[in-house]
């Protein structure tokens, strides 16, 4: 492998790890997992994730935003794509009868104040 491109590929998997180290919507989602199913969907959660990242890191990487930027047309036709995607989304949600979320089973559990208090800590 060239040294130029293996000094890319570590600058990019360190910004990518740091981005992973610094909390949102991606640790917000794993600890209410953990919190919630006691650790056993948290594991599947994580690595879901860390696909993901790890598939947008690999289409970085071989250039894939490079040949659409490229593309203008291409560009224009996945946005539009895309953004008709998200307006039908909506619409299924605006529709969708209330008593369709019914079956959405919340479990609330039942924590003592020591399992709160450690998690505060």
């Amino acid at each position: 492998m060239d040294i130029n491109l293996f000094g890319i590929f570590f600058t990019v998997a360190i910004a990518h790890f740091l981005a992973l180290l610094s909390p949102g919507p991606d640790f917000v989602l794993v600890v209410k997992s953990a919190m919630r199913n006691q650790g056993k969907n948290a594991i599947g959660v994580t690595l879901g994730i860390v696909s993901a990242k790890a598939l947008y890191i690999g289409l970085c990487l071989i250039g894939v935003g490079s040949i659409l930027a490229a593309s203008v047309s291409v560009m224009i036709a996945l946005k539009v794509i895309g953004g008709l995607f998200l307006i039908y989304l909506a619409i299924q949600a605006l529709r969708a009868n209330k008593n369709s979320y019914s079956n959405l089973n919340m479990v609330e559990q039942s924590q003592s104040s020591t399992e709160k208090l450690t998690f505060l800590k």
